[in-house]
Formats: C-alpha cells, sequence, structure tokens
C-alpha cells in the first residue's frame, strides 16, 4: 500500500516539475499533496475508517485531485507576473480575488459527486462508503489548503519574472566568487563546483540509507540491499549535479536563454509537448468533420471494451493480506466440546510448525463464519507475521494448512481470510448453494454431487 502511494506521489511530482518547468514551481504542488494527505488521514481516523485496498484506492486518485487546485493557483500567479510584471505578492493578491470563487464551485462540484455514495444501502454501500468519504475529505481538504496555504506559499517561493534571474544571497555570493577567481572560466569552475556539491550531497543520502533507523525502516518496505543503495545514492548524486549547476549560474535571461542540461532537457520536453500537441489538433481537424467515421471507431472501441470485459475475470472485492486466518473446525454431530476442543489443539500443533505464524487462539464451541454455537464447532485464529518478516502470503499459508490439516483425522476443517471491507460478511471470498431441483429426496445422490462440484470447483481453482 505504501508502495503505491509512494509511486503515485513521485508521479505526480515528476509530472508537475515537467510541466512548470522551474523547482520554485514544483515546491508549491509538492508541499501541497501531503498537507492535504495528513489532514485526510486525520479525519479518516475521525470517522472510523482504516488504510485498506478501498481508501489506498481513494488516496492514489486523490493526489491527482488535490494537485490540481495547488497548480491552478501557480499557473494563474505565473500567468500575472508575465502579462503585468508583477511581484509575487501583488500577483498572488489579483489572482485570489480572481479564481477563489472558481476553486469552490470545483470543490463543491466534485464533493457532490462522492457524499450521495455514502448513503447508499446494502453491499454496494458497504463496499463504496469508505471510498466515497476518503475522496470527499480530501477534495474538500484541497481546496482549503488551495484557498490557504497554496497563495502563502507562492507569494513566498516564487520569483518575479524579471530580465534576468534573481538568486538568493548564498548563490549570487557563489556567483561572483567563481567570476573573480575564473573570470571566463567561470562557467567551468561552476560545473567543477556542482559535481563537488552534487557528490556531497550523494555521500550524505548514501549516509543516511545506512543509518540502523532509517535502514531498517525503509528496509521494511523495500529490501535495502549494499547496491541497491548505492544506486540510489549515485541517483541522488546526478539530479542533485544538475540541479546545482541549473541554480548556478549568472545574471542570464530567464525566459530567453536556457542554460545547463537540465534546462536544456525542458527545452526539449517543451518543444516535444507542442510538436504533439500540434499533431493531435491536426488530426482532430481531419477527423471531426467525418463523422460517419468517427461513429465507426467509437463503436469499434465500444465492441472492444465489451469482448475484453468478457474474457478478463471479475471479483467483486479483492482479498488482502491482513496477516489473520480464520481456521473453522466441525467435528462429526454430537461430539463433545472436549473432543473438539482436543483437535483444535492439533490444529495449533500443526500451526507451531509454520516460521510465519506467531501465535494461535482457539475457541471451542463457536463457530465465527456463521456464528454458529454448538459442541461440534470450533474456530482458530492464526496471527501471521509482518509481511516483510514472512516469505509466504496468507493464501500460501492457508494452502500449506489444508495439506497438513488433512492428517487429523475425523474433522472437517475450512480456512478463510478475514473480510477485505469491515462488516461486509464474516470472511473473504464467496459462497454458495446447491438446490437439488429433482425433489427425489435422495441425500446419497445429493451428497456424491456435491463432492463432483467441489471437486470440480478444486480444480478450477488450481
Amino acid at each position: 500500500m505504501l508502495h503505491t502511494l509512494l509511486e503515485a506521489f513521485i508521479l505526480v511530482s515528476l509530472v508537475v516539475y515537467l510541466f512548470l518547468g522551474d523547482i520554485r514551481s514544483r515546491l508549491i504542488p509538492v508541499l501541497a499533496v501531503p498537507v492535504s494527505l495528513i489532514n485526510a488521514f486525520f479525519f479518516m481516523l475521525i470517522f472510523g475508517l482504516s488504510i485498506n485496498l478501498i481508501t489506498l484506492f481513494a488516496l492514489v486518485l486523490a493526489i491527482g485531485v488535490v494537485v490540481n487546485d495547488a497548480i491552478v493557483v501557480v499557473e494563474a500567479v505565473h500567468e500575472k507576473m508575465h502579462t503585468k510584471h508583477l511581484g509575487p505578492y501583488q500577483a498572488t493578491q489579483e489572482v485570489m480575488h480572481e479564481i477563489s470563487g472558481a476553486i469552490i464551485a470545483i470543490t463543491m462540484t466534485m464533493t457532490a459527486v462522492f457524499v450521495p455514495v455514502t448513503f447508499m444501502t446494502g453491499p454496494v454501500g458497504v463496499f463504496y462508503r469508505q471510498f466515497g468519504l476518503t475522496m470527499a475529505m480530501s477534495i474538500v481538504l484541497s481546496g482549503l489548503v488551495a484557498l490557504t496555504l497554496t497563495p502563502v506559499l507562492c507569494a513566498m517561493i516564487l520569483r518575479p519574472h524579471t530580465k534576468h534571474q534573481e538568486h538568493g544571497p548564498v548563490l549570487s555570493f557563489l556567483n561572483r566568487c567563481t567570476k573573480g577567481i575564473a573570470g571566463r572560466n567561470a562557467n567551468v569552475l561552476r560545473n567543477v563546483l556542482a559535481v563537488l556539491l552534487g557528490l556531497g550531497a550523494g555521500y550524505g543520502f548514501y549516509y543516511l540509507l545506512n543509518i540502523h533507523i532509517v535502514h531498517e525502516l525503509v528496509s521494511e518496505q523495500f529490501p535495502l540491499t549494499e547496491e541497491r543503495t548505492k544506486i540510489i545514492a549515485g541517483v541522488m548524486a546526478l539530479l542533485f549535479i544538475l540541479t546545482f549547476r541549473s541554480m548556478l549560474s549568472g545574471s542570464e535571461p530567464s525566459e530567453k536563454k536556457i542554460r545547463g542540461p537540465l534546462g536544456m532537457f525542458l527545452h526539449f520536453f517543451n518543444q516535444c509537448v507542442e510538436k504533439v500537441t500540434s499533431g493531435h489538433a491536426g488530426i482532430l481537424r481531419l477527423l471531426v468533420p467525418r463523422r460517419v467515421f468517427t461513429m465507426l471507431v467509437v463503436s469499434g472501441f465500444g465492441y472492444g471494451i465489451f469482448f475484453v470485459n468478457g474474457l478478463l475475470p471479475s471479483g467483486f472485492i479483492p482479498l488482502e493480506d491482513q496477516g489473520v486466518i480464520y481456521g473453522i473446525i466441525q467435528t462429526p454431530p454430537g461430539s463433545t466440546l472436549e473432543y473438539t476442543n482436543s483437535k483444535s489443539h492439533e490444529l495449533q500443533d500443526i500451526c507451531k510448525e509454520f516460521d510465519e505464524i506467531t501465535t494461535v487462539s482457539s475457541i471451542a464451541g463457536y463457530e465465527i463464519l456463521t456464528q454458529g454455537r454448538g459442541s461440534n464447532a470450533g474456530t482458530c485464529l492464526i496471527n501471521l507475521k509482518p509481511w516483510a518478516e514472512r516469505k509466504l502470503t496468507s493464501k500460501e499459508i492457508i494452502e500449506e494448512l489444508e495439506k497438513k490439516g488433512a492428517a487429523i483425522a475425523n474433522v472437517k476443517l475450512e480456512f478463510y481470510e478475514p473480510p477485505a471491507v469491515p462488516g461486509f460478511g464474516a470472511a473473504g471470498g464467496f459462497s454458495l448453494n446447491l438446490l437439488d431441483k429433482t425433489n427425489s429426496g435422495n441425500y446419497a445422490q445429493m451428497g456424491e454431487v456435491t463432492d463432483k462440484f467441489m471437486a470440480a470447483f478444486s480444480n478450477a481453482k488450481s
């Protein structure tokens, strides 16, 4: 889950940086996203929601929504500074007077899409309630951040669109020193200085990853070997070198002249975007007047979607490895409570053979799946180690338990995972009933048909 959230956040950061073009502008959406998501976690806790596949899916989608409001504000401020030659503070003031109503309207409109989902009843309501609440909270918080934090960051971080780039005191001092020392060869000295600073930053990142606390924290989700640590540090050093080189420049024109490898890449990227946009517009000019051809293309894609949906496997709620397995024990009818308890202890002894299992709790006389009570029913709650400390998943452990549990005589064992959505069933998977339409009352034949069906289902599942 954390991997998915982190990857989505990194992708959003890279896209924002590519299209906005400078580090200062990228910092504002990058800072706005975690603020909104952290506040979303706070309200998720208040509403009793947990981190699962549904809420994680909502948060991944919310990253794109959250960053959208911040990008709108940043682009509007840049446009005002470019057209009216205003400073960041004055441009931010004028922009907020113009687009505050639009941001509020967009926030309320998008919230109105997800809030009604939380009031749906039945299985669909249980499934989508967490998704709708998470999306609605993230959207509302992104609107508040766009009206409060983002304008403040624009006024503090952005620089005016002057003829020449304006640097901070440290960068201006370094540029003057390099020019005074090297003269015409100042660019060579700046390159050397950028390489040294980048290598130093990369070594600092390598040292940070080797600190015991940080290393253990990262290795919980991503196994961090020595080779991977060196690769990560090298990539970070290269990024720092390119960043420092783009920052260590003299009083060069900020809009007409692009220097440094990173600036050249951004210039090339912008040219590619303009060419792709022009080509796309040209294709649309050719296709839009031809309505019959357009309808045929849309119909073809519709048929393709219908055909592919028939081939792909479908499922309502995906199962999750939550670190818990339910073991259902059923002894022959009429068995005593002591006999059922002894069989549960035999299952406990089998569980002790697995390194992935930490503890097993058994309950004789109660069956958690159907909440049935009886002397021939029992339940074992099998707790697993954290994901990073075991090699087998919960599904693989269930398969091994079914194989070894077959050695327990005169007992029926079934293993289930907890439901992915709290409140939607008692266990993961599905249930079904077989109906005897012959009305013959031949229970022996019904048992044979059931056994054949289960055998065919087991072969299809494997």
